[in-house]
């Protein structure tokens, strides 16, 4: 029992716990509590805390696709449903349910948890219309579940494909190396500090240090470059390679592309 006004729901997702509020038994005739209790029990049955908490992990990596925060809806809405169409087939009077799940909407708050499975949770309207009408949801046949799980396996499969022909037409990067390289010097009076690939493929520094070739060469900190001699971070230069074969990026690249692109330079 808790003395939170919080709906009767199943909190924790390994090591569940019904969790009744207090005040419960005395607003409930006792088909109403077998009812809630009967409902809360499918839930646990079932493992819906641990169902909806590993899809709210999925919602966290893939939060910028609609899709997933779709599904999560549908669960939480099938979820509902199941465990109203399991109270009901117990032979549970379908008005006392449906009074119970009123009562508890009534007179506590809904979990603000979405993997903490209450029993005010979906669409209340359209659950209440279904459990009055008694439209429970047809059982899968064979042929049915074979065909759900051989869409799942195509949804996870068409990505792969695709990745595997599109890497098959895609040329292969070119292997090239500095044809001309042209190193002198820098101005005193220079301040710029530049160093990076050309447009063609090619490396430009300006007033650059030999530490900074580096640590762009090598991919690493200049800091971790030690017992260097003192003038290779002190005396700069100008620095133009120019590859033996030219390689033109276009401005909208992929960053795949562009990141291939630096690596190769380096």
């Amino acid at each position: 029992m808790t003395r939170t006004l919080i709906e009767p729901g199943v909190f924790g997702v390994f090591r569940s716990v019904l969790l009744l509020p207090e005040g419960l038994l005395g607003s409930l005739t006792a088909d109403q509590l077998n009812a809630i209790l009967a409902h809360e029990r499918c839930h646990l049955r079932y493992r819906d805390n641990l169902t909806a908490a590993i899809h709210t992990s999925v919602e966290a990596l893939f939060w910028f696709h609609p899709l997933v925060w779709w599904i999560g809806v549908r669960m939480i809405d099938e979820r509902e449903r199941h465990c109203d169409e399991s109270v009901i087939a117990t032979g549970t009077d379908a008005c006392a349910y449906a009074e119970s799940i009123v009562t508890v909407c009534k007179q506590y708050l809904s979990s603000p948890a979405p993997f903490a499975a209450g029993v005010t949770g979906s669409d209340l309207k359209r659950r209440i219309v279904s459990i009055m009408t008694f439209r429970m949801s047809r059982r899968l046949t064979i042929t049915g579940k074979l065909g759900l799980a051989g869409g799942a396996l195509a949804a996870l499969a068409v990505p792969f494909v695709i990745g595997a022909l599109r890497a098959q037409t895609l040329p292969p990067p070119p292997k090239y190396h500095f044809e001309v390289a042209s190193i002198r010097p820098s101005d005193a009076t220079d301040q710029t500090n530049r160093l990076g690939p050309t447009p063609q493929g090619g490396l430009r520094g300006e007033n650059v240090t030999v530490t900074q070739l580096i640590a762009l060469a090598f991919g690493v900190r200049p800091f971790l470059i030690v017992d260097a001699p003192s003038w290779a971070s002190t005396q700069r230069f100008h620095v133009i390679a120019t590859p033996d074969v030219s390689e033109e990026l276009a401005p909208g690249a992929a960053s795949a592309q562009r990141q291939a692109f630096r690596e190769r330079v380096r």
